[in-house]
């Protein structure tokens, strides 16, 4: 499971993660093993996963061949104990729009990356759910990646006595 270091409150401005903001989300660096037009260089290239006591985080740097894309699509697909939420971003000749199903809070930019800000509710979620979640990219017409390339990936959110657990000494 993912495990972020700590709580964190990152602005949602679409440009490089500062190292502050995000240093405590979780790192993945997604393998670049894809189809036969795959040349090496991974679509995405690095996710970041995080949280704070109300909202999931999610940033993701993408490799040349999905930034030079015309059309993009980031669908990222969440389960929780109250059923799933997913969400849909998309560039269309440099025109970028989102969707969530169901309704619900959200705030986004797509930029030098892509970062999203999902309050719990609109995951349908609770403080100590544990939340599976998968992202995939279509661009060109065609899907581009996947991640995690097989399966789910799952973050369990901070519990109701989070702040008790993880005071500092």
């Amino acid at each position: 499971p993912i495990l972020p270091v700590g709580l964190m409150n990152p602005g949602i401005d679409g440009g490089p993660p500062g190292d502050l903001d995000w240093a405590s989300a979780h790192h993945i660096k997604p393998n670049s093993g894809g189809g036969a037009m795959n040349s090496g260089v991974p679509v995405v290239t690095s996710v970041r996963i995080g949280y704070s006591l109300s909202d999931m985080y999610l940033l993701m740097q993408f490799g040349s061949q999905a930034a030079a894309a015309r059309d993009l699509q980031v669908e990222v697909r969440c389960t929780s104990p109250g059923g799933s939420t997913h969400l849909i971003i998309r560039r269309d000749d440099g025109k970028t729009k989102a969707s969530i199903d169901p309704l619900g809070p959200m705030m986004w930019a797509l930029g030098e990356t892509l970062q999203i800000r999902l309050p719990f509710e609109s995951l349908r979620a609770r403080r100590g759910d544990t939340i599976t979640f998968a992202i995939v990219v279509l661009g060109e017409g065609h899907l581009m990646s996947a991640v995690p390339a097989h399966g789910v990936m799952s973050i369990e959110l901070p519990a109701a006595d989070y702040e008790l657990q993880h005071r500092e000494v």
